[in-house]
């Protein structure tokens, strides 16, 4: 179980990398990047027990890894 918070903060998330898909390439690619070095850290902070303003247990945390690896990936190396 998750808050409104973190369903709220993952839709806006979304809504942003699909504007961000519809712009420019640099804007699709920059987002990526972005995207996935936060969702890396919020990965580690959440490792960490530091998300204590948000319901965030083992299994978002490694969502949040996938999520980061995967966008970050494709920010970094896709062509």
């Amino acid at each position: 179980g998750v808050d409104t918070l973190h369903n709220l903060i993952h839709v806006v998330s979304g809504i942003i990398g699909i504007w961000a898909g519809f712009g420019a390439l640099n804007a699709a690619t920059n987002f990526n990047k972005w995207f996935g070095v936060i969702y890396l850290l919020v990965a580690i902070l959440g490792f960490l027990n530091v998300l204590t303003f948000m319901t965030v247990d083992m299994a978002d945390n490694w969502l949040h890894v996938i999520i980061g690896v995967v966008t970050a990936g494709i920010g970094f190396w896709a062509k």
